[in-house]
């Protein structure tokens, strides 16, 4: 790897941000100016505004969730020399052939050591390797989140909002599994809270359309790229970050289908808080279904524990098989939580 140096694009923030606050200082002084002058201050205010909300949108492309117009928050957004590519890396993904969701690699030998270090920059950015097609298969197109990487030398942290699909052959059993889950009777608004690239969300549209049931379907995601898959496919995006999502009107929902996130780096039961923000937006007599990891049934924490207690009171769970998630990347030991709100 090569001696690491800050990208530039995070010191054109820091840039940008004295230039607006210096503008914005100028502008708002007493002496009077003239009026072309005053027009060009707040012309270059409007520009620089605008180019402030490019940059932070190009790190939302790299996974990093954090307001267009935020100040960036350095301890988060500085990649860690780890997470910046040298040159023969980015050489190799500059000849890459991106194709839809698919990543080719030139048709070349690379180095063992070369081949290790761009593939764990494909799968930073969520790629994942498959034999048969001989290519890295991306939940979304990777487009623009590569061509960061490429111009920058940056690499995400791998999955920072801890996301691993549901498989929709998993959800679909749920759906229908008259054992564990009952689909509420008039039902009008549903939730998926961690939409990702929309598995649960289709399959319950897919219920829905089925079984002849007219409800709106509405999804929270935080990420960009997936927000914009999310759109394209027909769906409602209400909200970005769950946990901050207050819906108009007061609306309740009578059904919230979710797969959140197990920990993240300042929560280590971020299902928890995900549980019972869910709970808070479920309506009377609405269901809530999440999947959580199996640990919940066993662990003492004073959490996991409050949390058992409501599920023992309001409903059940229910053990996933084994590898359920084996396609996603993860064989984690999951269960279903099932609770319908009095």
């Amino acid at each position: 790897m090569t001696t690491y140096q800050q990208p530039t694009l995070f010191d054109e923030i820091d840039r940008i941000a004295a230039q607006l606050d210096t503008l914005e200082q100028e502008l708002a002084q007493e002496t009077p100016l003239s009026a072309l002058h005053k027009e060009y201050l707040a012309l270059s205010i409007e520009s620089i505004a605008l180019e402030r909300r490019v940059l932070a949108n190009m790190r939302l492309l790299s996974g990093i969730a954090v307001s267009p117009l935020a100040t960036p928050d350095v301890e988060t957004l500085t990649p860690h020399k780890e997470d910046v590519t040298d040159g023969a890396v980015r050489d190799v993904l500059r000849q890459s052939r991106v194709q839809g969701n698919t990543v080719h690699l030139p048709p070349i030998q690379l180095e063992r050591t070369l081949y290790i270090q761009v593939n764990d920059v494909l799968e930073s950015l969520g790629g994942k390797w498959n034999k048969r097609q001989q290519a890295h298969i991306f939940p979304v197109s990777p487009q623009e989140a590569l061509q960061l990487s490429i111009d920058t030398g940056y690499v995400p942290p791998r999955n920072p909002t801890a996301y691993y699909p549901t498989p929709r052959s998993l959800i679909n059993a749920l759906l229908r599994d008259t054992k564990i889950f009952a689909f509420p009777e008039n039902v009008q608004y549903i939730l998926e809270p961690s939409a990702g690239i929309g598995n649960i969300a289709n399959a319950v549209r897919d219920y829905c359309s089925e079984q002849g049931i007219t409800a709106k379907i509405h999804c929270c995601e935080i990420v960009d790229t997936l927000v914009a898959h999310l759109l394209q496919q027909g769906f409602d995006v209400v909200g970005s970050d769950f946990l901050e999502y207050i819906p108009l009107d007061e609306l309740r929902y009578d059904l919230i289908l979710s797969n959140p996130p197990f920990a993240l780096e300042d929560d280590a039961l971020a299902y928890i808080t995900h549980v019972q923000r869910m709970w808070q937006l479920l309506a009377p007599h609405g269901v809530l279904m999440v999947i959580v990891p199996h640990g919940f049934v066993s662990r003492s924490d004073k959490r996991v524990v409050a949390l058992r207690e409501q599920v023992a009171r309001y409903g059940a769970w229910h053990t996933i098989e084994d590898k359920a998630f084996h396609e996603s990347g993860t064989d984690v030991k999951t269960c279903v939580v099932v609770m319908r709100k009095p």
